[in-house]
């Protein structure tokens, strides 16, 4: 009996007069042989299982039937000996496996594959149910009292009954860990709200902004949520602060709306730092960035960003 690394089985397999017992069902790989072997670069995607477990317990082979051939991190390769590396969000996999395993990959929210995925045919035969749905859900929203949820919901309805859209891939496009987020965050801002801690926190931040200037409190209110941002996900940022602003604009007597747009505009400015927007954490791995790369053209951006929505947001929607 032999122990090795997985990546040497397919060269042991190739040696004459030597067999290997374990069926490839246990072994969670379809063979790969040299003619039909595929290799793919693919990174790790923010909201992965993958995060914080090492090659060996990720169990890559058996979840998708594919070999890590190496690992990039941060203009780092690393090519041997890296079965208990801890993966992290942005790490770039060499990954070698079949079609089929590929397929299985691209399928999944767990790694984003950077190689092309070959051109699938479009379901052209449905394409006007498709366009159609979304004028009438368009027009619907702005002629009718409806909400946009419940229009939303419908135009779903309407395509995958249609055959538009399949009804695995409708389930995979749902991301389940952003509903959980908000639905945990919303329950936060209802204790916050029960325990006076948003009145508190509200008439705080009026305080140290300067109420008596609603100008200069929504130019604060950008500058806090995007210093925020450069930390932690835009999304609980935005769910954070929007039931804190709120309570803001009751406080102030003012319209809701500049305040709401506060948020989602400083939610949006996250360009100092890799952390956070998902897309910034994968380019800073695969493109081979530092943190000060970032920095130095991010900062100036946030600095631009907050100027311009300081002086347009008080004009465009009013304050009163």
């Amino acid at each position: 009996r032999l122990s090795t690394v997985f990546s040497s089985v397919i060269e042991l397999k190739s040696l004459s007069g030597l067999e290997i017992q374990k069926g490839e069902e246990e072994m969670g790989l379809e063979w790969v042989g040299t003619q039909k072997a595929v290799i793919v670069e693919c990174v790790i995607s923010p909201r992965s299982s993958l995060t914080g477990k090492s090659i060996q317990k990720g169990d890559l082979r058996r979840l998708f039937g594919v070999l890590v051939l190496a690992v990039h991190r941060h203009g780092v390769n690393l090519r041997s000996k890296f079965e208990s590396t801890i993966l992290q969000y942005g790490d770039t996999l060499l990954l070698e496996g079949t079609e089929n395993s590929m397929k299985r990959l691209r399928d999944s929210r767990d790694v984003i594959v950077l190689t092309d995925e070959p051109r699938q045919v479009p379901r052209r035969s449905k394409q006007w149910i498709a366009a159609g749905t979304i004028l009438l859900m368009v027009i619907a929203a702005t002629f009718s009292s409806m909400p946009i949820a419940t229009l939303a919901f419908a135009g779903v309805l309407i395509v995958v009954v249609a055959g538009c859209l399949e009804m695995d891939e409708a389930y995979r496009a749902v991301d389940w860990r952003i509903l959980f987020l908000i639905f945990g965050m919303l329950g936060l801002g209802a204790a916050l709200e029960k325990t006076a801690g948003i009145d508190w926190l509200a008439s705080h931040l009026i305080s140290v902004l300067g109420g008596n200037q609603p100008v200069v409190v929504i130019s604060g209110i950008v500058l806090l949520t995007s210093l925020l941002t450069t930390f932690l996900s835009n999304n609980a940022v935005a769910v954070v602060m929007t039931p804190i602003v709120l309570e803001m604009a009751h406080h102030l007597e003012l319209s809701t709306k500049p305040f709401l747009i506060a948020v989602a505009i400083g939610a949006s400015a996250c360009f100092a730092s890799p952390v956070g927007y998902q897309t910034n954490a994968l380019v800073y791995s695969a493109g081979g960035y530092k943190f000060s790369d970032f920095v130095k053209v991010g900062l100036p951006l946030n600095l631009l960003i907050w100027l311009v929505a300081s002086l347009v947001i008080p004009w465009l929607w009013p304050l009163k």
